[in-house]
């Protein structure tokens, strides 16, 4: 029999901070400060959650929709509304001299890509995309296209364009309750979550 999985800390902020508030033996001042630890420890656990994640960005899933949603329509690949000579739709556009030895990206040194620089800049001018545009990027897009940068900005082709590869068949421990290499990908799937097949 399997125990059910721990509910995740962030799962139990509101139930606990709802529960403090209504306690009538604790005063506000014990409020407060309830409400700052469980504001604490939700950001701890999100903080936590994205770190222990670990996992690589991956520029189709997580790069190119924000870039066409929010980059392309100013620097994407229709030249007559280009802005500022500058293409992000290609990875030629995005990691060329932009003139001065400046460079929208620099693979591998987020600090030196210009793209960092304008989309987490104060300035109103230097902001990217502009205000007026009434698009805005959320911190977790900033994060994921700095650390996209710092992982050396891998620019992937749309899986469409990209050859059909076999996979190589994995190895699994009890081979013989598969009949198929479709079974053994199952199979092997399930071994990794620790969980028996049916018979």
């Amino acid at each position: 029999m399997c125990c059910p999985p721990p509910v995740p800390l962030r799962e139990l902020v509101i139930p606990w901070t709802i529960f403090c508030f209504m306690s009538s033996t604790w005063t506000f001042r014990q409020n407060v400060k309830s409400v700052r630890l469980a504001l604490l420890g939700a950001a701890s656990a999100c903080a936590f959650a994205l770190v222990s994640k670990g996992e690589a960005i991956d520029f189709n899933r997580d790069i190119l929709p924000v870039l066409s949603d929010k980059c392309f329509k100013c620097h994407g690949p229709d030249e007559e509304f280009r802005e500022a000579d500058l293409r992000l739709d290609t990875r030629d556009g995005a990691t060329a001299d932009l003139g001065d030895g400046y460079f929208a990206i620099v693979p591998g040194n987020p600090s030196e890509s210009e793209v960092v620089w304008r989309i987490n800049a104060d300035d109103e001018e230097d902001l990217m995309p502009p205000r007026d545009s009434n698009l805005s990027l959320s911190p977790e897009e900033k994060e994921r296209i700095s650390q996209w940068i710092a992982e050396g900005a891998d620019w992937k082709n749309h899986w469409s364009f990209e050859p059909v590869l076999r996979p190589e068949i994995p190895k699994v421990e009890d081979s013989e309750w598969s009949r198929n290499g479709i079974d053994r990908f199952v199979l092997a799937r399930l071994e990794e979550e620790g969980i028996k097949p049916s018979p």
